[in-house]
């Protein structure tokens, strides 16, 4: 899921590098995705896209920083929707992301069978 803050339709006048925030370490497969996205960005709007890893807490650690950021539509979060359950989950978080964030689009989509799937297949991954 890629959120954004709620500054987005600000973003075409300001100054500075659009900014994808990470919710997971570098090397690994929302990292991967995020560069692509990034590239296309930078080749589609002609403007400076750069992409921080900031993993932990859940992802409430980039949750946050796209939460302080300036509200010019210049900072993206891409995260996962298990987002949404942190604040149940950790104590004293300090924001709501379902009020500071605006959903943008989502990204990507497992398809991965799960054991009920494979047990009605006869153990395959196969559909």
């Amino acid at each position: 899921m890629l959120t954004f803050g709620l500054g987005w339709a600000q973003a075409q006048s300001s100054q500075g590098p659009i900014r994808i925030i990470v919710a997971f370490p570098p090397g690994g497969t929302a990292d991967v995705l995020a560069r692509v996205i990034a590239e296309k960005m930078r080749t589609i709007l002609g403007l400076e896209v750069i992409v921080e890893n900031m993993p932990g807490a859940t992802g409430l650690i980039a949750a946050a920083a796209v939460a302080r950021a300036a509200p010019d539509g210049r900072a993206m979060l891409l995260a996962t929707p298990a987002l949404v359950q942190a604040p149940n989950v950790i104590p004293r978080v300090s924001f709501d992301p379902l009020k500071v964030l605006e959903p943008l689009c989502s990204v990507a989509r497992d398809d991965f069978p799960g054991p009920s799937e494979r047990t009605r297949h006869g153990n395959s991954a196969a559909p």
